[in-house]
């Protein structure tokens, strides 16, 4: 048989019918030799030596088309996966085109399958021969540089800038752009790779379906080189998200004490609001980057916005203060800091219903000081500077905190 007959053949979950125990079949679970051949990408070749392989065999579902041009974009997006260079330069070479055709439900290009599988010298294959380098897949419009981007091929997110590819080529919604993929997915040589040459990019995209832009989720993650960068290229250290967060915000309640100074040199707000959301465990509105850090106990963050003015008497509509998350979590360090170098007033706020002292001394009844060790300590702080007539200002003296922690 022909081997252009057994390249026509389309596998899809084929199986060797129970019972052929001739030689012709190879001992796969599932597959006939040449099905998992052809599947493989392999070049078909039957010669009369051969012949004895049954090319017939039944298989539960195949699909078989005399169409030479489907059969040749299926072979140009197989290759296109699995990396076999040498058989896409023989198909380009034939005359098969770069952009025939759509594989699979997902409508992928052979471009966007390579651009997705880091195979960079099929990326160049493909637009030395015409390729469109902002063809779009048709499931989400999803283009090359977003796949490579997604995928953090930094490679191959050069090499289609270089070809003259949209950085702003957005997804069918309107939002996640190449740069806000990488970003999210942690690939910070993409996002580099994005950035370095001063390409057009718009920095303040909201990307995300919470209204995140890209500094944002790289202030969470810790990502200072990007936020440097993105900084450098004018991003909006105040930008806010659909919940009023800011980057700031999140850097502070994920502890990320280097962002969180980079951030502030730059110019963000330390009294930013957000508003009120329920998302996960929700805010009534009204809370700020000190709430957040001091929640999570993150002693130096909360230092670093004390010391660039932050205020430590502010409550959110729910009459909570920074020091009352600090105090119902008990982190005795972050109240020690709000009151002794920050000016916390520990008479503001409530927690529960209760003042902060209250619910303190409610934490060491019957025992508590053998459970909760910490709120021996945190008593003590409350009880010191509820009966201070005047309380330190949160200006200059946190100098000597600030150049310890650092």
């Amino acid at each position: 048989m022909a081997s252009s007959s057994v390249r026509r053949v389309a596998y899809h979950k084929a199986k060797v019918t129970e019972g052929l125990g001739t030689d012709n079949v190879t001992a796969y679970r599932f597959d006939h030799v040449l099905i998992k051949a052809y599947r493989k990408g392999m070049d078909l070749v039957v010669v009369e030596a051969d012949e004895a392989v049954d090319v017939n065999v039944r298989c539960r579902t195949l699909q078989v088309t005399d169409n030479e041009e489907d059969n040749n974009n299926t072979q140009l997006f197989r290759a296109a996966k699995q990396g076999r260079e040498d058989l896409v330069r023989k198909l380009l070479q034939e005359g098969v085109r770069p952009d025939g055709g759509h594989y699979e439900k997902r409508g992928h290009t052979a471009l966007t399958i390579a651009c997705d599988e880091d195979h960079e010298g099929i990326v160049l294959l493909l637009l030395e021969h015409g390729a469109d380098v902002d063809a779009k897949n048709q499931e989400n419009a999803r283009t090359p540089l977003f796949w490579a981007a997604g995928a953090g091929n930094a490679n191959v997110v050069k090499l289609l800038l270089e070809a003259g590819a949209d950085p702003n080529g957005a997804e069918d919604n309107g939002r996640l752009t190449p740069l806000a993929v990488a970003a999210v997915r942690g690939h910070e040589d993409a996002v580099w790779a994005l950035l370095e040459k001063g390409y057009d990019i718009d920095v303040d995209r909201k990307g995300t379906l919470d209204g995140r832009t890209v500094l944002s989720h790289s202030a969470e993650d810790g990502q200072w080189l990007i936020v440097t960068g993105l900084m450098d290229r004018g991003a909006d250290p105040d930008s806010r998200d659909r919940n009023g967060r800011t980057p700031l915000s999140w850097a502070a309640e994920t502890g990320r004490a280097m962002i969180v100074e980079i951030l502030l040199t730059r110019g963000a707000d330390p009294n930013s609001m957000d508003e009120k959301h329920c998302i996960f465990v929700g805010s009534p509105g009204g809370r700020t980057p000190l709430f957040y850090a001091a929640d999570k106990g993150h002693e130096d963050v909360v230092g670093l916005l004390l010391q660039k003015g932050a205020n430590a008497n502010h409550c959110d509509q729910d009459k909570w203060s920074a020091l009352g998350r600090a105090v119902v979590r008990g982190h005795v360090n972050v109240v020690k800091v709000l009151l002794e170098h920050g000016g916390a007033d520990p008479e503001i706020g409530q927690i529960f219903g209760d003042s902060l002292l209250e619910y303190a001394e409610r934490q060491l009844g019957a025992g508590g000081e053998h459970h909760r060790p910490s709120y021996v300590n945190i008593n003590q702080l409350l009880q010191k500077w509820s009966k201070k007539g005047e309380r330190p200002q949160a200006s200059g003296f946190l100098e000597q905190f600030y150049a310890m922690w650092r």
